[in-house]
């Protein structure tokens, strides 16, 4: 693994925690840092970057969004015709946004139950842990490799150590966070697949990295596209009452 994405790693990773395990407004404010990055990031992708004011819009509009919990589907419909006009397809924008609103969803939850909170983070923890396996052993393991449409360079020997990992570190977080023992292996799973359409997305725009703000990582999508897959992924799937829009 690469010695500056460890030191990255090492300097950005306890305090993002630390903020998430605390909740409230910093865990908020934190929230929209990273919706804003990710998503002006992922429309820059998706747009081949032929409109990067167009980005930075889609960016600022979803960062804005998680702040005010704006958080009923038809308001962040109206967000995106208001703030993001001629910001590329509804595709481009409707992925980019959606990052946010599953974003506000969780912190406004956590908020009302800590529990949410807790599973905000042992999702994020073992998302971490499945990209960190893949990292380490891709150099070293063989096998199949990815199509060159997505990156030759990578194998699926490193995605099953990924799927591997991130089932270890959900059931070392079943004190913190309770769940069924098959959690963390669908973590893993998912984990890869965000790996895999976000290494596909640069392959067609023709981008090695997503931004360059996390030396050894690149953008901010780069760290957590599989975490968002992820989170978005487990909003759909375990929905909570009393859940708006």
């Amino acid at each position: 693994m690469d010695l500056q994405r460890i030191r990255t790693f090492v300097l950005i990773g306890p305090p993002v925690v630390l903020l998430v395990h605390r909740g409230g407004t910093p865990f908020r404010v934190l929230s929209a840092a990273v919706a804003g990055a990710a998503s002006g990031e992922l429309h820059h992708l998706l747009t081949r970057g032929d409109n990067p004011a167009a980005s930075i819009r889609v960016g600022l509009a979803t960062g804005l969004g998680v702040l005010l919990n704006v958080r009923p589907a038809w308001r962040w419909a109206v967000l995106a015709g208001v703030a993001c006009p001629g910001s590329g397809t509804a595709a481009a924008v409707g992925s980019s946004l959606l990052a946010g609103k599953t974003l506000a969803d969780w912190v406004a939850d956590s908020d009302a139950d800590p529990a949410v909170r807790r599973d905000f983070l042992s999702i994020l923890i073992s998302t971490w842990a499945a990209d960190a396996a893949a990292d380490v052993t891709g150099p070293r393991l063989g096998g199949p490799r990815l199509p060159s449409w997505v990156n030759e360079r990578k194998v699926y020997s490193a995605y099953g150590m990924g799927v591997a990992a991130a089932a270890l570190t959900r059931g070392v977080l079943q004190w913190y966070a309770p769940t069924s023992p098959v959690t963390g292996a669908a973590i893993g799973v998912l984990a890869a697949a965000g790996d895999i359409v976000e290494s596909a997305a640069k392959r067609r725009a023709g981008s090695k990295d997503s931004g360059t703000v996390l030396p050894g990582y690149g953008g901010v999508l780069d760290r957590m596209d599989s975490a968002l897959v992820n989170l978005v992924m487990w909003r759909i799937v375990r929905r909570r009452p009393g859940r708006a829009g």
